[in-house]
């Protein structure tokens, strides 16, 4: 059972800014072609912009387990969910963030949530998650990791 869900889509920013792509290939190939060049920059455009939210990154938190994309990490190693935004997100995805932490990071999303690894036998000691709702995946960690 799912208690929480989200998935890490890019900024609109970042999907605007591959309109770029549209002008560059139509002058890179208009030479040959203007209106050939401009339906391939229509189409890399929808391309690139098809595959940025299909390869986008997703939360979830079920009954059991804490899903990080591919990672599957149990809610049993786990303790102590703390979300930050501002400058203690900053610090945590700078100067803070070493080696002994796994980390989801999304570009152009400000809010994380550090989470504690308690498993002994992990090299991964804490996990740093870019979220936009920090406070709404640390209330549903928090209570999934009291009820397991």
């Amino acid at each position: 059972m799912s208690i929480y869900s989200e998935k890490l889509n890019p900024p609109i920013g970042l999907t605007l800014s591959t309109l770029l792509l549209i002008p560059g290939f139509t002058l890179m190939l208009g030479p040959f072609n203007w209106y050939l060049a401009f339906v391939i920059g229509i189409a890399v455009t929808l391309t690139v912009n098809v595959l940025l939210y299909a390869m986008s990154p997703s939360i979830a938190v079920t009954d059991k387990e804490l899903v990080l994309g591919r990672a599957v990490i149990p809610l049993a190693v786990l303790a102590n969910p703390e979300p930050l935004s501002g400058d203690d997100a900053f610090r945590a995805r700078g100067p803070e963030l070493g080696p002994d932490t796994f980390f989801q990071i999304r570009g152009g999303i400000d809010s994380v949530v550090r989470i504690e690894n308690t498993d002994p036998e992990d090299p991964y000691k804490k996990i740093l998650v870019s979220t936009r709702y920090p406070k709404e995946l640390t209330k549903a960690l928090a209570g999934a990791v009291k009820a397991d």
